[in-house]
């Protein structure tokens, strides 16, 4: 098969091609770097981005990984030795799995499943996290074996969370990320349809406190250190802040989520990107760990906007052997999920629930939109167009998955 030239650069492919992935491709979009996208669901809109050379359709990563894997080695025959960069779990899940198959054809910063396993089960993620001293939630792993006994009640107070241990396969199945719970008969209910979905979950406390108590530290971590670091504060959230953050503002680094952070991916073994989310506890004054993201995060872009190319960085450090330095970078910046942001909110303004100056305020305030983008605008119209089609019935894209 004949390879496409690509210069000097060596090309990028990103593994998915929904909003996370738009993120990548925009971050790396000014660096003449030839961009491929791998996409396996029908409601992607990435792969309409103007900076992409070229994208591929593959099947599920998980529910066909043999299939998705021989894909990508055909990808690699044709582009060349490009970087890969998932862009959601299950393309993570997969390629961490494949890693001997797939690091000759490929530069891969993904760490293999020994280590992404740590940061996908949550309930091993909490376990290290317990064992160096990171603050965390209370939370019991749920045996779906056997039945709920009230023995597992003795140190929960309702309301409370079930919570995945791989979230990735829990959204797909509820959409949602996880499911407050206010009494005994929710949460038999939600536990026996996380048997049925052969789920395994957790009980998990609620940690009180605003949606502004939420936090992200995002981060590069090679060789044994963090090397640049990012942190930002989520401002409002879908699922009365138990779901996807659609407002995120850039703020100063946090010291303890700076040492916690390091503390844990040094302790994991992890190397590269990631996104490492905190809740601040009210009733005891500690930030205390919800979840580790292995790959690029939804609102990858913010940090963008405010002077960290992520994306860049590492593909400089991998490619370049740059050094890094660190970089400061500007505060109060915001993302904003433009569509989910309106969509959670608009009854609520109109109801007099949200008060419509805070509500404006990230929008004239310096920021970047999710997917909206005056010199990028075809995956702001095929966003669009699944909204319409889904909203008229379309079964193949309300399953695409």
């Amino acid at each position: 098969m004949k390879k496409i030239c690509h210069n000097n650069f060596h090309p990028v492919l990103i593994l998915s091609a929904h909003t996370i992935a738009l993120g990548v491709v925009r971050a790396l979009a000014s660096k003449s770097i030839p961009i491929y996208l791998v996409s396996y669901d029908k409601k992607d809109m990435a792969y309409k981005s103007k900076f992409i050379k070229g994208f591929f359709f593959l099947p599920h990563p998980e529910h066909n990984s043999e299939e998705f894997v021989s894909g990508l080695l055909n990808i690699g025959e044709k582009i060349g030795r490009a970087v890969i960069f998932p862009a959601d779990d299950s393309t993570l899940v997969t390629l961490s799995n494949n890693l001997d198959v797939l690091k000759s054809h490929f530069i891969i910063p993904t760490p293999d499943w020994s280590t992404v396993k740590k940061i996908i089960n949550k309930d091993v993620t909490y376990s290290i996290a317990e064992s160096i001293d990171v603050p965390i939630p209370k939370t019991l792993l749920l045996d779906n074996s056997l039945p709920l006994s009230l023995d597992h009640l003795k140190n929960f107070k309702f309301p409370c969370l079930i919570k995945p241990v791989q979230s990735h396969t829990y959204y797909e199945a509820f959409q949602q990320k996880m499911a407050v719970v206010k009494n005994l008969e929710e949460l038999e209910f939600n536990f026996n349809e996380c048997k049925k979905a052969n789920i395994d979950v957790t009980m998990q406390e609620i940690i009180e406190g605003e949606i502004s108590c939420g936090l992200n530290f995002n981060s590069l971590f090679y060789n044994g250190r963090i090397r640049q670091g990012f942190t930002a504060y989520k401002v409002r959230m879908t699922d009365n802040g138990y779901g996807i953050p659609v407002v995120v503002r850039s703020q100063e680094i946090i010291n303890e989520l700076w040492d916690y952070s390091e503390k844990l991916l040094k302790e994991i073994g992890y190397e590269g990107y990631s996104c490492i989310e905190y809740k601040f506890d009210e009733s005891d004054g500690l930030y205390k760990l919800l979840e580790v993201n292995g790959r690029y995060n939804r609102s990858s872009l913010l940090s963008v906007k405010s002077g960290i190319n992520f994306p860049w960085i590492e593909y400089n450090y991998l490619i370049n052997k740059k050094n890094f330095v660190h970089k400061e970078y500007r505060k109060n910046v915001y993302y904003i999920d433009e569509f989910k942001d309106l969509q959670v909110n608009i009854n609520k303004l109109l109801k007099g629930k949200q008060n419509l100056f805070s509500f404006l305020k990230p929008y004239f305030s310096e920021h970047i939109f999710a997917i909206s983008s005056i010199i990028d605008i075809k995956p702001l119209f095929k966003h669009y167009l699944d909204g319409f089609k889904m909203m008229f019935g379309d079964k193949k894209l309300k399953g695409s998955k």
